[in-house]
């Protein structure tokens, strides 16, 4: 049995060492003589009581069950999170700035939820792991709806655009649908796409506002039907059947 009483400079009692049970007690940090930790070697226990610096309780952990305990931020004091690595079973309750609720995750059923944006406290994203669904509701800057996904059918929709709150686009890569609605600087509609056939519609201009051009790439039909700078109708083309009709000269106005 070796036994570590007295610290040099202070004289506080530091730790206990018994080399013939494995078991190490600390006591008292040597600068504050506030308690710190506690370890047993030979039950795999160690126990982490308080800060050095603040003196909060910090954290607990039993290795041998494979449980850590974070209960109480060292800046702050409040509570953050309770993870149980031999269930798996990861809790943050607390942001350390805040103190609001941000998040809650379960790796074994593979559900995150993250609740709270730490700054505005609104509700951000959903995940689940095991569906394979993700949801994510607000934008952390302006609070704006931007977009829902559930990665299981596949399904993306992106409603709003972070910068202008503008409604931009919603995907469906399951059937292949994307359709772009709205341009993200002048609010106005562009195009409409289905991959699956092959479907492309440009139908706004984002600098005029004009119609230019449909586009069926399943079928080889290309229709410009607006030129951008002088708004006229000018060519519609059929690769198909190699058929080219050009309506009218951009610069004149006449019908080629």
């Amino acid at each position: 049995m070796v036994i570590f009483r007295v610290d040099v400079d202070t004289g506080v009692d530091i730790c206990s060492l018994d080399v013939h049970t494995s078991v190490v007690v600390c006591r008292v940090d040597v600068d504050t003589g506030v308690d710190i930790f506690s370890h047993d070697v030979h039950t795999s226990v160690v126990v982490c009581r308080v800060d050095v610096d603040t003196g909060v309780d910090i954290s607990s952990l039993d290795v041998h069950t494979s449980v850590v305990v974070c209960r109480v931020d060292i800046d702050t004091g409040v509570d953050i999170c309770s993870p149980d690595v031999h269930t798996s079973v990861v809790v943050c309750r607390v942001d350390v700035n805040t103190g609001v609720d941000i998040c809650s995750l379960d790796v074994v059923t593979s559900v995150v939820e993250c609740r709270l944006y730490v700054e505005t406290v609104e509700y951000i994203c959903s995940l689940d792991g095991n569906t394979r669904v993700v949801v994510c509701r607000v934008d952390v800057d302006n609070g704006l709806s931007i977009c829902s996904l559930d990665v299981h059918t596949s399904v993306s929709v992106c409603r709003v655009d972070v910068d202008t709150g503008v409604d931009i686009c919603s995907l469906d890569v399951h059937t292949s649908v994307v359709v772009c609605g709205v341009d993200v600087y002048t609010g106005v509609g562009i195009c409409s796409l289905n991959v699956d056939t092959s479907v492309v519609v440009f139908r706004v201009d984002v600098d005029t506002g004009v119609v230019i051009f449909s586009l069926d790439v399943h079928n080889s039909v290309v229709v410009c039907r607006v030129n951008v700078d002088t708004g006229v109708n000018i060519c519609s083309l059929y690769f198909h059947t190699s058929v080219v009709v050009c309506r009218v000269d951009v610069d004149t106005c006449v019908v080629i």
